[in-house]
């Protein structure tokens, strides 16, 4: 089955290293020279420094995992990164908590084999760390399946192997590193949401969007922004001496804890930040009524505190809109109008005479 993407050869050299079984079935006997073997030793001293030999074993027969193992030349390139930006593989190795959720971003919480991965191009990918992975699209001309990780790098896919009942090791030529940005750095670094940005600072929630998090992130663009005021049947000044209002709204945009766009409850509804409901129809479109709308090109963007998703119009919180539709109505009452009152006619004098 696995022919497509590993040869005999390389077979008989993933058998002789210590990361997998000794014996197989489908080994080669023919003998690869040593300069031909991948060589996983960086791999296995980081785990061995992160003291997660049980857990990170492939020949472990307990649990459910693959493993995204980088060979060594990818250490190597890795490391060259390290130095060029003034750091350095054993200053990085130094923070063990870090080195943790980083090995762990190489981590798939279920046995995946090559064929699967394959067979699910343009999938995103969960792993135990804070990586965010998705497989290249099925338009990639690559032949074996590539890895795209938070900074959209390849990781392509060398050899793949089953190490046990459920556990699956797959080597592949790079490292795979976390999303190095915070949720507003992509804000600003993305000019249409200029606007929502600045909303955010006006209204103190930058800072709440600075912390660890994490936080999904509804933004809307320029446009959504400038249409805001007059459907809140305000103008432009008069919403600007609300602020609570406004973070009332930019509230509704905001939701707790990472959620991908295939984890979005569609047809059920989230709780917002400010614990309000944010709905989820079950046809791809957040919102209710006209404020219905879907997820534009480009969201699923991965932070290191959250994820981004974009929007067109701003979304405002039910609450907000009934208070709305009834100062709407009663405007509607007030508005109506009345026939002129008319005092009533004067009862004729009489003259003394």
């Amino acid at each position: 089955m696995l022919n497509w993407l590993i040869n005999p050869s390389r077979l008989a050299r993933l058998a002789r290293s210590e990361l997998l079984p000794d014996s197989s079935a489908c080994v080669s006997p023919l003998a690869p020279t040593q300069a031909d073997m991948p060589r996983l030793e960086r791999w296995r001293e980081a785990v061995r420094l992160a003291g997660m030999e049980r857990a990170l074993d492939p020949a472990a027969t307990q649990g459910q995992l693959s493993l995204l193992v980088p060979e060594d030349t990818a250490f190597a390139a890795f490391e060259a990164e390290l130095e060029q930006s003034g750091s350095s593989w054993a200053a990085f190795c130094e923070d063990r908590a870090g080195l943790r959720r980083w090995l762990l971003g190489h981590v798939l919480p279920q046995p995946c084999t090559a064929q699967a991965l394959r067979s699910h191009r343009g999938a995103a990918l969960d792993t135990l760390g804070a990586h965010a992975l998705r497989l290249a699209p099925a338009s990639d001309s690559l032949t074996a399946p590539t890895l795209l990780d938070a900074s959209g790098r390849r990781a392509q896919l060398l050899s793949s192997r089953q190490t046990g009942p459920q556990r699956h090791l797959h080597v592949i030529d790079r490292v795979l590193q976390p999303a190095a940005q915070g949720l507003l750095d992509l804000l600003a670094q993305n000019p249409e949401h200029r606007d929502f940005l600045a909303a955010l600072r006006s209204t103190g929630l930058d800072a709440l969007l600075a912390g660890s998090g994490p936080f999904t992130v509804l933004a809307p663009s320029n446009a959504g922004m400038a249409r805001l005021a007059p459907r809140l049947g305000l103008r432009e000044r008069e919403l600007a001496r609300q602020p609570a209002l406004l973070r009332q709204v930019l509230l509704q945009h905001l939701l707790p804890g990472d959620c991908p766009v295939n984890d979005l409850p569609w047809g059920g509804q989230l709780r917002t930040v400010a614990g309000e409901a944010l709905s989820f129809s079950a046809l791809g479109l957040l919102g209710e009524g006209e404020q219905l709308q879907p997820l534009l090109p480009g969201s699923d963007q991965l932070a290191r505190n959250g994820r981004l998703h974009q929007v067109e119009q701003l979304l405002i919180p039910p609450s907000l809109q009934d208070e709305h539709e009834a100062n709407a109505a009663a405007d509607e009452l007030t508005a109506i109008p009345l026939p002129l009152w008319r005092a009533p006619p004067c009862a004729p004098r009489s003259h003394a005479h």
